[in-house]
């Protein structure tokens, strides 16, 4: 029994990375990649709103459709992806002012190199 919980243990953990990667991934899209100032500024989340929406709901219903959850599995399995879901919000609401301060230095630095056609 304890190796299922060491692999839930795990899935949990790498939901929880992956909510933190998509953010990072979303604002690093934005920031660099994306073409135009205006472009950039019009499109871009602000840090201190929340992630894309959650993924738990789309992570449960995948386990439930692969793993054939039964009724008190599928409530556990829920509970645990809601929890994992709430810290990756937590973690956002911590880093992401702190990625946007960053994100602001790297684009005015970038500014001051490129001419205003640019």
């Amino acid at each position: 029994m304890s190796q299922r919980y060491q692999r839930f243990g795990a899935i949990a953990l790498s939901l929880a990375l992956l909510g933190v990667g998509v953010f990072v991934g979303v604002v690093v899209e934005r920031k660099w990649l994306a073409s135009g100032a205006e472009k950039t500024a019009a499109l871009r989340p602000s840090a201190l709103s929340p992630p894309p929406g959650p993924i738990a709901d789309r992570v449960f219903r995948r386990f439930q459709q692969k793993l054939e959850l039964d009724e008190e599995q599928a409530k556990k399995v829920k509970s645990a992806l809601e929890k994992v879901d709430e810290r990756a919000q937590s973690i956002h609401m911590e880093v992401g002012p702190r990625m946007e301060a960053i994100m602001q230095e790297a684009d005015d630095e970038i500014r001051s190199i490129l001419s205003e056609v640019q």
